[in-house]
């Protein structure tokens, strides 16, 4: 015998002060309700239900539900239910249906009231990308013990507004009965957490105030029954906290901090992590901090999509996947630096890359392999921008490697190579493997143009990235000052005839073998492939230093070793030497 009609002002106008639109007399109570307990509840026109009962129940997997937005949503397996005897009518403590929803026909109302489990509906609410006012509630828990009185109240409050009689009785089933919790306090902590003395009894007072009833215990320590109410509550700082809230925040004292007796001394890690950041910003780079998602697009890009770990609930499909390589986030860094009219640009990041486990996620074990890098990329003008002083100059392999080594001499890394590196990243033109002690440790060079093209980066961007734990372990923690030489060195100049292939490095490695202990150094300062030179071949000029720490060389120990050394380098290495 109910009669749908518009609610009473005084109702429309508490509901629109709370930030809730008024429907009708029917779903007006209880929403109205539910601001007055907090407790959901929902309103069924009984003549659109099955058999006239409902059930709660799980989905079956592609079930179809119309919820109250008019939206047509294909429910989960895990989503929970209140159902009829042949289809869904609510997703329970989400929304409900439009199949029985109250209307102006409707004369038969059925009122359901339930506790859900905070972490079912919050799972629902994401799924299909609802957040209501019931939602928000039941995620944060509910009060077990309210539903009878919630029902009651609703009832004769639909009586009262829309007429009709309440049948007696209700229908109540408990799948596992609630029992308060029991927290324990210890009034000692009270000091300790709020930095005031509280006596034992006053902590009492207070809880016993709240509702929260002594169990058992003294003034020292005690332990409460948490109202069923306070869903909040469940350890002994939340009693803590209570204490607080009553005698008032400001009545705990402000305090400077205590000092501590000592400083944490750094660790290797962190030392680590300092000094590569220090000769990073030395050498003019910016450091940038990304999201670890990227898109599949952009690791397909890298042909580095092998191993990345899909993310099940993604921000967007940009955002999709796990990084592999830190590469695509600085390329796109690049790209919108590039698009701002940036006239160069040098960026780097500190994160980790990950790869999926193939026994990740058993008991413990985390599901990726998780690496610490450091990586950078290089655009543009070598100056940032253009200057009146000098030409401008756009950045190159070479700066590219500047920074590398910059980064190994601040940790004092040493037998450091740069190695030939075939890789899809890379344009074969410039392009390396960084090793330590013949281990490779990362890589630079220049993006591939066929890369560049399909994210849309402008051409001439330099890479690098080295692997952090290798760089720890070959770091030395206290370099050893060495003396200056008081004996003057000895310059001689050598110009090598090579295959055009041939690095640098192996004609390097081979002089300063075959000159130790006198040679101290060996600089390359020229490379010619011009028209003078022979297909297939270039010059190299490097700069040798012959150095002894306990007297001066003479012409002939120089002569000597210059001499062995050609005729090494040509042996070895079948070199030509140009007078």
């Amino acid at each position: 015998g109910v009669t749908v009609k518009a609610s009473p002002e005084w109702m429309q106008r508490a509901l629109k002060a709370c930030g809730m639109r008024a429907i009708n007399n029917l779903v007006d109570v209880t929403n109205y309700v539910m601001l007055e307990y907090g407790q959901p509840l929902h309103a069924f026109d009984l003549d659109q239900i099955g058999g006239s009962q409902i059930v709660v129940r799980t989905a079956k997997a592609g079930e179809m539900l119309t919820t109250l937005d008019e939206k047509g949503r294909t429910l989960h397996a895990d989503d929970l239910l209140i159902a009829d005897a042949g289809k869904p009518l609510v997703i329970a403590g989400v929304m409900g249906g439009s199949s029985s929803e109250v209307t102006a026909k409707t004369t038969r109302v059925l009122l359901e009231c339930a506790t859900f489990q905070p972490i079912t509906v919050r799972r629902s609410a994401k799924r299909h990308a609802l957040h209501t006012e019931s939602s928000h509630r039941f995620e944060r828990g509910t009060d077990f013990s309210a539903v009878p009185a919630v029902l009651d109240r609703a009832a004769s409050l639909i009586a009262e507004l829309g007429g009709g009689t309440v049948r007696a009785g209700q229908v109540d089933v408990i799948g596992k009965a609630q029992t308060p919790r029991q927290v324990t306090l210890k009034t000692a902590h009270v000091e300790q957490l709020l930095g005031v003395e509280v006596a034992g009894a006053e902590c009492h007072q207070i809880l016993s105030s709240l509702g929260f009833q002594k169990a058992s215990g003294d003034l020292s320590e005690a332990t409460f029954s948490v109202p069923l109410a306070r869903v909040d509550v469940s350890i002994e700082n939340d009693l803590i906290e209570e204490i607080a809230r009553i005698r008032g925040f400001d009545k705990i004292p402000t305090r400077l901090p205590r000092g501590l007796h000592e400083l944490t001394p750094e660790n290797e890690a962190q030392r680590v992590e300092r000094t590569i950041k220090a000769a990073l910003a030395a050498a003019s780079f910016d450091e940038v901090v990304n999201y670890s998602f990227v898109s599949r697009r952009e690791l397909e890009a890298f042909s580095a999509e092998k191993g990345a770990i899909r993310i099940s609930n993604p921000l967007s499909e940009e955002q999709s996947v796990m990084r592999t390589t830190i590469f695509p986030s600085l390329v796109g860094n690049v790209i919108r630096a590039w698009r701002h009219q940036a006239g160069g640009v040098r960026f780097y990041e500190w994160a980790r890359t990950y790869l999926m486990d193939a026994t990740g996620g058993e008991g413990l074990k985390p599901v990726a392999l998780e690496t610490q890098e450091v990586a950078g990329a290089l655009w543009g003008m070598r100056d940032g921008s253009r200057t009146w002083t000098e030409k401008d100059v756009g950045v190159d392999f070479f700066d590219a490697r500047a920074a590398v080594e910059s980064v190994l001499q601040s940790l004092h890394v040493g037998d450091v190579t740069f190695s030939a590196l075939e890789s899809p990243w890379f344009h074969p033109r410039a392009s390396a493997a960084v090793n330590v002690a013949g281990k490779p440790v990362g890589t630079l060079g220049e993006l591939h143009p066929v890369i560049a093209k399909k994210l849309g980066a402008p051409a001439g961007v330099f890479l690098f990235q080295l692997a952090v734990a290798p760089l720890m372990k070959s770091a030395v923690a206290l370099p050893q000052a060495k003396p200056l030489s008081k004996f003057p060195s000895v310059f001689r100049d050598l110009a090598v005839i090579v295959p055009v292939e041939m690095q640098s490095d192996a004609v390097r490695s081979v002089i300063l073998d075959v000159g130790k202990p006198l040679v101290a150094d060996a600089t390359v300062f020229d490379v010619y492939t011009g028209d003078k030179m022979a297909a297939g071949r270039k010059n190299l000029a490097f700069a040798l230093t012959y150095k002894n720490s306990e007297r001066t060389l003479t012409d002939v120990e120089v002569n000597d070793a210059h001499q062995k050394i050609v005729a090494e380098v040509q042996t070895r290495l079948g070199a030509e030497f140009r007078s």
